[in-house]
């Protein structure tokens, strides 16, 4: 096996805990790692470093981690205006990345609605209509439209086609 290849593992795992560590910080704790340094909560708080989180979650080669992001916008709707942010600043694929992120967490959010209540004692409130031209732009079904579940399976269906050209 290449050197360099193995570097390129070992600091993409190095980069894994970083998060997983953060994520543990907002309350996200599913995930096992090793312990690794991560700023303050504090740090954490200003809008570059949450940009700079979500684009982070996007890009990890660890689905699970990646994926974590949906856990983060259920747990935390004030992050939403950072969010669109991240999009707005992010180059195509990331933000495609971080787009069907929030979809499915939508979708998710719809489809769960009951159990997410009862989970957190709240109703679960990340916002859509600030991500509805998200939807539109890719042409798929609005999350209430059957509870989440068309919005999810179109685009689970969009996914794939992505990934199969």
């Amino acid at each position: 096996m290449d050197i360099s290849f193995k570097d390129q593992q070992h600091t993409r795992w190095e980069e894994a805990q970083y998060l997983i560590n953060t994520l543990r910080a907002w309350g996200i704790t599913y995930l096992v790692g090793d312990e690794v340094p991560t700023r303050s909560m504090e740090d954490q708080q200003s809008p570059a470093a949450l940009i700079a989180l979500i684009t982070q979650l996007a890009q990890c080669s660890y689905p699970r981690i990646r994926d974590a992001s949906i856990s983060l916008f259920l747990l935390h709707p004030e992050l939403a205006p950072i969010v669109l942010e991240a999009i707005d600043g992010s180059e195509t694929a990331v933000a495609a990345q971080i787009t069907t992120l929030v979809l499915a967490t939508l979708y998710l959010q719809r489809l769960w609605s009951i159990r997410l209540t009862l989970a957190s004692g709240h109703i679960p409130s990340f916002p859509e209509q600030p991500f509805a031209p998200l939807w539109h732009t890719y042409h798929l079904p609005p999350p209430a439209c059957h509870d989440g579940k068309w919005g999810l399976y179109a685009l689970q269906q969009m996914e794939q086609q992505c990934r199969s050209t």
